[in-house]
């Protein structure tokens, strides 16, 4: 959990940097444009990132074999579940960020299925490259973060929308 969080300082460097760009580039006319720019470098940011933890992190050939063992990885410690709650927390931005960048993307059953298509794709890589087990539990995980986001997205679009409203 500490290496990802480490990421924290500079993703909002590269926030504010891009918000305040976006923000003198754009006029009012073009701030939806501005917006939707704004969200594909959270996403390519975020995407980034993932690559990092799941890929460079680690040594070429460190890590062999496939656990098709549903929930297995769940442990009886501490450090096992937070590998496990690590593996929804790392997808969770996925579930909010891809539906705001691509607006097909809306519809939550098509960006889960999305997500899960990535954790597959990014499982299987890691067995390709040995930089990472290829795990049913980190499918399964990583799905369970994407929905999460895209509920996530939901919550505030209704209290932002409720928040409009009002005023």
């Amino acid at each position: 959990m500490q290496q990802p969080i480490g990421y924290i300082p500079c993703a909002i460097v590269i926030v504010i940097l891009a918000f305040s760009i976006f923000s003198i580039v754009f006029n009012n006319k073009e701030k939806k444009t501005a917006v939707l720019y704004f969200y594909r470098i959270l996403f390519a940011v975020y995407v980034l990132v993932v690559v990092q933890l799941a890929f460079f992190s680690r040594e070429p050939g460190s890590r062999d074999g496939v656990n098709l063992v549903l929930l297995s990885t769940w442990g009886d410690n501490v450090y096992t579940h937070a590998f496990f709650v690590e593996n929804i927390l790392m997808f969770v931005p996925f579930g909010i960020l891809v539906p705001l960048c691509f607006s097909w993307m809306r519809p939550m059953l098509r960006c889960i299925l999305c997500g899960c298509s990535c954790s597959i794709v990014l499982e299987l890589c890691q067995l390709w490259t040995k930089r990472g087990f290829c795990e049913l539990d980190d499918v399964l995980t990583n799905t369970v973060g994407v929905f999460c986001g895209c509920i996530i997205l939901r919550l505030l679009e209704r209290l932002v929308g409720d928040g409009r409203r009002k005023s």
